[in-house]
Order: structure tokens, then C-alpha cells, then sequence
């Protein structure tokens, strides 16, 4: 018999039996596998969270312990293994059913390394060419390796530019980072990390410590082992106060009574819409998921508004807000961003030129960091652009206008 019809014949004989065996292998194992389709197997969740793994079970069937949670598991639950086999100290994002009793009982846990994430001003950084050494990014000290991957192609990574960090705890305490990449400026200063301590004054994310005062924001129940993102304003000695904290815990219908409410404005956080308003004499959250509606006017203090959201303990959160009147008219939302080029003289109310655009600031507009409001500072905000072309600011952050590192002189 002909040498290369048999190998031709075995060949097709193994990619049949290949097939077979594909077909036999049950759905759900490949899917545990390669992190492929829903995985909720038809039901819905309750819960959904992201925390700490502090124990994996050490057989089939026992508890899981993430974020300080215990999470049962059974037959349907698919375990997706992002990077190696689960172990203490990782991170997971959890799908979750609440059974008559009030226990979790996991649809889908996605286990993956407990990366932390910081976006920040670059305020030092090492003389090493090819950026090893330490870093100083929204206050926090980075240790770049050797294995550190940097990217500028964004933006470089330079003193008084802004990085985009991803660094893992190690040792405890201090932060090594895997990636690190330029980016434009933001209006603050983010990190994403597992909640280590809290209290009403100070919180501790992934050994980062963030200042709370009066004006914070806090949305969800924090609890040690969780995963926390807070939005901070980085201070003058370079710590940061934190104006939002959202705990990466949802849990939706828990709680929820509908509330509509109408009046005025009395009040606006510091800088930006999100945070606490105060209408009508009640405290009102607005997140990044709150639809605000400023074609009848700005959303200022004094303007006439409408609120439809829901009710959580005491607070009343906004889904939708709507402004019926205001003292300044409304027109199409804008943000804008850019270096200061002029600035109105013997004061700050007037027109500003940003990057190019004329900004017109009032009496109303909110102004974060105006000691730093410098020519050639960088500055961000929101407000309306009107018929007539002009843009009227809602709100400016100005960021300190940072000296440029000092050169080294060449050897003669």
C-alpha cells in the first residue's frame, strides 16, 4: 500500500476523532475553560461586587470568602480563571443570587490579578533613560522595573504631564507598576483599589490615603476587601482629598422607593456636578450615570429643577434631573480643556481663552483652583455653548502650572 495514502488516511482518522471528542466535551467545561459566552446559565443577579479573595475552598462545593463575603457555590457556577489558578490576595468580580435566607450563592466568579489603577499628575521621576527607578504620580511613590511597559504615544511621561499607572502591591505598602502610560490631563485625580481601612475622615485604598471632608461623596457601604474608585482633588502637599468614593457593589431593586422632587437650587459641590446638591432643601447624589437636562438654562444655584431618582436611607438618588428655568439660559452642552492663553484683567470673572476658545466665567460659575488661574495653566470645565457662539462656564479646575525639571548642564 502506497506509504503516503496511509498517513493521509491516519490524519483524517485523527481529525475526526478530535471532533468527536470536541462534541462529547460538555459546554459548560469549555466555558469554564476559555472565559467564552454569558455564563449565568439563564438566571439573573442580584448582586454583583468586586473584592478581595481571602479564601479559595480547598474542594468542590465548599464557600468562597471575597470582599468579606461569603459566596456559596453549586453545579451551574462557572469559575473564569483570568491569569493562573485562584489564590489569596487576587481580585474578583462576582455575580451573585441572594437565596431566602439573605446568602449569596454565586452565578459567575471572574478571578483576575489585583491590579491597582492610578491616573495622575507626574511630579517626579528618576533619572534613569529608561524610567526605572521611582515615581511620584498623584502624590503616591511607583517603582518602575526593569518589566515595568511604558507607552507615550498619548502623551509623554514627563514632570507636569499626567500617567495612567497599573501597579500591584508588592510588597505590602508599596506599589510596583506593570504598565505606565501617558495621557492628557483629567479634571481629578482616579484610583481603583481594595478598600484596607475607612472611617468618616480618611480611607485607605491599596495603601493610598485619601482625606474625606464634609463635600465627599459616598456612594455604597464600604467594607475592608472590597474594591473601591475614588475621584480625589490632588492638595498643594500633594495628598489627596477625595470628592467621590463609589464602592464597586451593586445591588439593584434593594431598597429603592421612586422620588420625584422639584425646587431650587441651593447648593453644588465644589467643582463639576457630580457629588451633593441641595434642592430644595433636601440632599440630592448625582453620579457620572445621572442624565442632566440643561436645555432650558444652567444647572446654577437659583435655577428651578425637577429630580426623579430613588430613595436609600436617607439620601435621595438622581436617575434624571431636568432644569424648567434658570438665571443663565441653556443651549448645548460643552466641555472644553486646554492650556489658559489670556484672562480677563483685575479678576476672574470675564472672558478666559482656553486652547483656543473664549469662555465666558459669571458670578456663578464654579471655580476649582483659582489660585492656580495662570496663563499657561491647564484647565478643564463644562458649561453652554448658546446661540450666539458664546460658551458660558458651569465650572472650571485649574491645575497648579508646574516649573519645568531642571536641565544638566553639559561637560565642557
Amino acid at each position: 500500500m502506497n506509504p503516503k495514502r496511509v498517513s493521509l488516511a491516519v490524519a483524517r482518522l485523527l481529525v475526526v476523532l478530535v471532533m468527536v471528542v470536541v462534541a462529547l466535551v460538555p459546554a459548560a467545561s469549555v466555558l469554564a475553560d476559555t472565559g467564552g459566552g454569558d455564563g449565568n446559565d439563564g438566571r439573573r443577579p442580584d448582586v454583583k461586587f468586586t473584592g478581595v479573595v481571602s479564601q479559595v475552598p480547598a474542594a468542590a462545593g465548599q464557600p468562597w470568602i471575597i470582599g468579606g463575603q461569603t459566596v456559596a457555590v453549586d453545579g451551574r457556577t462557572r469559575i473564569v480563571l483570568s491569569r493562573g489558578p485562584a489564590a489569596a490576595g487576587q481580585w474578583a468580580d462576582v455575580d451573585a443570587v441572594r437565596q431566602s435566607g439573605g446568602a449569596l450563592l454565586a452565578i459567575r466568579i471572574v478571578v483576575k490579578p489585583p491590579e491597582v489603577r492610578i491616573k495622575g499628575p507626574i511630579s517626579a521621576k528618576p533619572a534613569n533613560p529608561d524610567g526605572i527607578g521611582d515615581w511620584t504620580i498623584a502624590g503616591q511613590k511607583v517603582a518602575a522595573t526593569a518589566d515595568t511597559r511604558f507607552n507615550t504615544r498619548q502623551a509623554p511621561l514627563e514632570v507636569g504631564g499626567w500617567a495612567e499607572v497599573i501597579a500591584l502591591e508588592e510588597p505590602a505598602g508599596s506599589l510596583e507598576a506593570l504598565r505606565m502610560a501617558g495621557i492628557r490631563p483629567l479634571p481629578e485625580v482616579e484610583v481603583v483599589g481594595a478598600i484596607q481601612a475607612f472611617s468618616a475622615t480618611a480611607w485607605t485604598l491599596s495603601s493610598i490615603p485619601l482625606a474625606l471632608d464634609d463635600d465627599t461623596l459616598v456612594l455604597g457601604a464600604p467594607q475592608v476587601g472590597l474594591i473601591a474608585h475614588a475621584a480625589a482633588e490632588q492638595q498643594e502637599d500633594g495628598s489627596l482629598l477625595a470628592l467621590r468614593l463609589r464602592v464597586l457593589w451593586n445591588e439593584p431593586g434593594s431598597g429603592r422607593d421612586p422620588v420625584e422632587l422639584a425646587g431650587a437650587i441651593e447648593a453644588l459641590p465644589r467643582v463639576g456636578l457630580i457629588g451633593a446638591w441641595q434642592v430644595a432643601g433636601r440632599q440630592v447624589m448625582v453620579t457620572a450615570a445621572t442624565a442632566i437636562n440643561q436645555e432650558k438654562g444652567l444647572a446654577v444655584v437659583g435655577a428651578q429643577v425637577k429630580v426623579v431618582g430613588w430613595q436609600i436611607g436617607g439620601r435621595l438618588m438622581a436617575a434624571r434631573i431636568v432644569v424648567l428655568s434658570s438665571p443663565l439660559p441653556g443651549g448645548q452642552h460643552a466641555r472644553f480643556a486646554g492650556r489658559i492663553e489670556a484672562l480677563p484683567t483685575g479678576g476672574l470673572i470675564g472672558v478666559w481663552t482656553i486652547a483656543g476658545q473664549s469662555v465666558q466665567v459669571t458670578d456663578r460659575t464654579r471655580i476649582g483652583g483659582a489660585q492656580n488661574a495662570k496663563v499657561g495653566a491647564w484647565a478643564t470645565g463644562e458649561g453652554i455653548l448658546q446661540a450666539g457662539g458664546t460658551l458660558v462656564a458651569a465650572w472650571i479646575q485649574v491645575r497648579p502650572l508646574r516649573p519645568a525639571p531642571p536641565t544638566q548642564e553639559k561637560e565642557k
